[in-house]
């Protein structure tokens, strides 16, 4: 009888087991599938655009100048600008 029990509980699990595989299965497929609409979704909304070499520099070279801490502060550039405007 125990050994009955057993094999009884052993197909149960295999065909419980069975059936979780198979749903994760479908689960991970429409992952996969939501992720490439997703993907093709942001390809249309934030298009990439190739930059020209000088523009490549340019970012370079400003980054070089942000890096040594040759830039100006975003708050004095707000101060120059309000200084204009109210002028």
């Amino acid at each position: 009888m125990i050994y009955l029990n057993y094999y009884v509980v052993s197909v149960y699990f295999v065909v419980f087991m069975s059936r979780d595989e198979m749903l994760l299965e479908k689960i991970y497929r429409e992952v996969v599938a939501i992720r490439k609409r997703l993907e093709i979704l942001e390809r249309i909304i934030i298009p990439e655009e190739e930059i020209s070499e000088e523009e490549l520099n340019e970012l370079r070279k400003l980054k070089q100048e942000a890096l040594k801490g040759e830039i100006i502060s975003w708050d004095e550039v707000k101060e120059e600008f309000r200084d204009k405007v109210e002028d």
